[in-house]
């Protein structure tokens, strides 16, 4: 266990002694066994909260990382049982204020917010882990907290769209129009109850272009104009938010709040090593060249002045002049006309920073016109006793309110584009035959990241089983998130799980050592057929692209038709899951409970499969997961530094590597194999860097020793 930086405290004890109650006398007298890596992490970050400070911690599966933090967490905003929860107000002048359990008045109260990635850890904290914390505090400590799960605006049923489209269409297969069925009479409970109108409380998951009809995005939300206002379950859920000690959400309304939540917050951002790369897709931009068009389509319908559609008309033919001109600048730096993305330079478009430039003053201006165009007939047809209906001005108003926030978004894009085009990696994307879109993504996040936490006044503390990107180095993603040495502590801490005894690391050496090859990959495929014979199923398969996935299912179905895989149904049958065929959760579940089957896909099931126990004794790995060539920031990387492949592409591998392997061992008494079958193991100089970067393994290069090894001692059931 390590632990550095500035905040290195001696006084560790003396600072958070309600942290050593709960983890040295309270929760062993719950029968809940002492780890002392719980208690290094939970006593850490409790500091870092109280102090204000920011923490960079690695710590693996199986410590209880949430259960570390979200004790301390509780601790930070807890009040004795019995007393009222912080109320707010707002003065005169409509400020903001809280009144607290004591009577006492405040305008900046302390509020923690623990953020994830994705949903599965989200549902966890609120369903289980926080209800245990309250109800620990609550009866040891005579303490208590609030906590509230914010997610993002489309995850919420939207009255008002399901008003517009919460109907079957023409095109729904029969599943979609139950799936409409069930929706509506579910809606109708959530408006009557005031229920929470979570998409997650349905019984099934609904197919995208079902759910679309009753949600929406929180840059088409009406907010405060919209009549179902005082109703909005995505209303309700911020306003929970506002009123709670303790906020669950995810790194999307973080990064996307730009300031927004309470200035005095703690934030705790688990799952950290996915922040940046949400932040660079969040703070990017992307201009469809159809949907700009559009756009200004929609503001010459508006317009009244034959002037201002003519004017309007003229920027329509000349937006869709420039997207030809870009179309032409894409077919000509394209390898192949499959090419779905183009990395670009700045200079490669420099014909357009002018229009961008004029755009970016123009449209605003256009659109402010429009509206005083239109307020000014209402009141001209009103004196003529032919005023609009109101429904007529609902839907004008509303189309140039939600107007008004795209244009901002684009106009921010143009300013990018215009004032700062080599702070993106840029690149046109989507499919040839239709008009090229034009993205941009930050290279270097860090400083924007930084830009955003010392917003925050409280404690921030970035914690994930995959942090360090080589043996105990923290700097890729220290660079990542933009901290400064001296302004962060740093902690890695043990795994609690015995590899050396309960772990086994294949590296089989092929014929073929050019992982890129033909030959490589049948040779590839027929290894992981032998993995899986071996593992008698209970195997996760996991490669670096959906062709290898293909390929190698292929081969799977081949071997059960042939009858060297048994067939599901027979002694030992192998029911064969692969990503794509079902949602992810319902993949996951399904292999969890056939111990036998095995599961193959690509880079969703790196990351959030957790599956303990004998169904799970086998994880293969085709390739270490190198960045693909053409990943816009590596290209933009590798132009701007000689060591590239040490600053960016070997520790993004790295870190997706770990978490691949992670899917293994998630308990003390698992027992299982990782099969690594990159050839680059046998013949690079940084598989040396690999090894003692992953969890300490006994390492072989036989795959007849699987079976042997899985036989020693079979896995709890």
């Amino acid at each position: 266990m390590e632990y550095s930086g500035p905040g290195c405290y001696d006084d560790i004890d003396d600072r958070v002694p309600e942290v050593d109650v709960i983890f040295e006398e309270v929760l062993p007298k719950r029968d809940c066994a002492l780890r002392p890596q719980q208690r290094a992490f939970a006593s850490s970050t409790s500091v870092t909260l109280c102090a204000g400070h920011r923490l960079l911690a690695e710590v693996p599966c199986g410590v209880g990382k949430s259960y570390g933090y979200s004790y301390p967490a509780a601790l930070e905003v807890c009040r004795p049982v019995g007393a009222a929860a912080p109320v707010m107000h707002r003065d005169e002048n409509g400020d903001v204020f809280w009144v607290l359990h004591d009577g006492s008045t405040t305008t900046s109260r302390k509020q923690v917010v623990i953020a994830t990635a994705g949903l599965t850890l989200q549902d966890q904290l609120v369903r289980k882990d926080l209800p245990m914390v309250k109800k620990v505090m609550q009866e040891d400590l005579h303490k208590t907290f609030d906590y509230a799960l914010l997610k993002g605006w489309s995850n919420y049923y939207c009255p008002a769209q399901a008003e517009l489209e919460g109907a079957g269409q023409s095109g729904d297969t029969y599943a979609q129009l139950q799936q409409v069925e069930q929706i509506k009479a579910w809606a109708i409970t959530v408006m009557q109850d005031k229920g929470p109108g979570d998409r997650a409380e349905l019984s099934f998951e609904p197919d995208v272009p079902v759910w679309r009809r009753f949600s929406i995005s929180s840059d088409d939300c009406l907010k405060k104009a919209c009549r179902f206002y005082k109703d909005c379950p995505a209303q309700r859920a911020r306003q929970a938010a506002r009123q709670a000690d303790v906020v669950v959400t995810n790194h999307h309304l973080v990064v996307s709040s730009r300031g927004h939540l309470t200035p005095t917050c703690h934030l705790v951002l688990d799952e950290v090593h996915e922040l940046p790369d949400i932040a660079r897709d969040l703070w990017g931009f992307r201009l469809v060249g159809g949907t700009l068009i559009h756009y200004v389509d929609s503001m010459e319908k508006l317009a009244v002045s034959p002037g201002l559609k003519t004017k309007l008309g003229e920027l329509k033919v000349s937006m869709r002049t420039l997207w030809q001109r870009f179309d032409s600048t894409r077919k000509a730096l394209a390898r192949s006309q499959f090419d779905r993305e183009i990395v670009i330079e700045a200079h490669h478009i420099s014909y357009a920073t002018d229009l961008f430039a004029a755009w970016a003053g123009e449209l605003p201006e256009l659109l402010s016109q429009i509206g005083e165009e239109v307020q000014s007939f209402r009141v001209q047809q009103s004196m003529k006793g032919k005023g609009p209906s109101s429904d007529r001005i609902l839907s004008e108003d509303t189309k140039l309110d939600m107007l008004r926030r795209r244009i901002e978004r684009v106009t921010l894009a143009f300013q990018q584009l215009t004032e700062s085009p080599n702070d993106f990696a840029l690149f046109f994307s989507g499919p040839p035959e239709k008009l090229a879109t034009l993205e941009g993504k930050y290279i270097e996040i860090g400083t924007h990241i930084q830009d955003l936490l010392t917003r925050y006044e409280g404690g921030v503390v970035g914690v994930s089983a995959t942090v360090t990107a080589s043996l105990h180095s923290f700097e890729y993603m220290r660079k990542e998130m933009g901290f400064e040495p001296k302004n962060i502590d740093l902690l890695e801490v043990d795994t609690p799980f015995d590899f050396r005894k309960n772990a086994l690391l294949v590296l089989p050496k092929t014929k073929n050592t050019d992982p890129n090859s033909d030959e490589w990959r049948r040779e590839m495929g027929a290894l992981a057929l032998r993995v899986v014979q071996e593992s008698q199923g209970r195997t996760l398969l996991l490669f670096t692209s959906l062709r290898s996935v293909d390929e190698v299912h292929k081969i799977m179905a081949q071997a059960q038709e042939s009858k060297q895989l048994p067939r599901p149904g027979a002694p030992g049958g192998i029911q064969i899951y692969r990503q794509g065929d079902m949602p992810k959760a319902s993949l996951i579940e399904a292999f969890k409970k056939d111990k036998h089957s095995i599961l193959l896909g690509t880079t969703s099931l790196w990351t959030g499969v957790d599956v303990p126990g004998e169904a799970l004794s086998t994880v293969f790995v085709d390739k270490i997961p190198f960045p693909m060539q053409s990943d816009p920031i590596l290209q933009a990387v590798t132009k701007r530094s000689d060591s590239w492949f040490q600053d960016y592409m070997f520790p993004r591998a790295l870190l997706a590597l770990k978490q691949g392997v992670g899917r293994l061992i998630r308990t003390v008494t698992d027992r299982g194999v990782v099969v690594l079958a990159d050839p680059r193991m046998h013949t690079k100089s940084y598989n040396k860097q690999i090894l003692q970067a992953l969890p300490p393994m006994r390492v072989t290069n036989d795959i007849g020793e699987i079976g042997k090894f899985l036989g020693q001692a079979p896995r709890a059931k």
